[in-house]
């Protein structure tokens, strides 16, 4: 290899190293510096997604905390001495579903089964969920079905229970 260096000239020489030179600075180039570059990039990009998902997540974490603390407290469930029929009889009329109501039938001292018809299903449902929070009377079984040409209107069996 010095034979063959020593047979070019001069300025053959310097540009046969001034090549060698630019070809290994390029490969260093493109091979070392450029990855490590992308891979900043990327990462830079990572990171910035996850500050703004910590951001989000903080966001939705205040508002649940202020949820949370601005949540009205459950209401104490009513201690009265009347029945369980009596209840039922009282709320469905309140709840303006008393004409939907066809049958009601105790099922001993804790349960009742009544048969609804054309029930307004809106109605149907913020009525149960008034007879749990206020009285403690869960639906223990419920066989609806929807009203063929009546739009949000059901029919069917509801078996209610109070809790002991």
């Amino acid at each position: 290899m010095k034979q063959f260096l020593l047979q070019l000239s001069l300025r053959e020489r310097i540009l046969l190293i001034g090549g060698i030179a630019v070809l290994v600075i390029s490969g260093l180039y493109a091979f070392t510096y450029l990855p490590i570059i992308e891979e900043q990039r990327g990462l830079k990009t990572a990171i910035e997604a996850q500050q703004q998902l910590k951001n989000y997540l903080q966001d939705i974490g205040t508002e649940v905390g202020a949820l949370q603390t601005h949540t009205p407290e459950v209401t104490n469930i009513v201690d009265t001495a009347q029945s369980l029929i009596g209840i039922i009889d009282v709320g469905s009329e309140q709840a303006g579903i008393k004409p939907a109501v066809k049958r009601l039938i105790p099922e001993g001292q804790d349960k009742v089964t009544l048969w609804l018809e054309r029930c307004d299903s809106d109605k149907l449902l913020a009525w149960l969920a008034v007879l749990d929070k206020e009285y403690a009377i869960t639906v223990q079984q419920i066989s609806i079905s929807r009203e063929a040409g009546a739009a949000g209107l059901v029919s069917g069996k509801v078996l209610l229970s109070k809790a002991s």
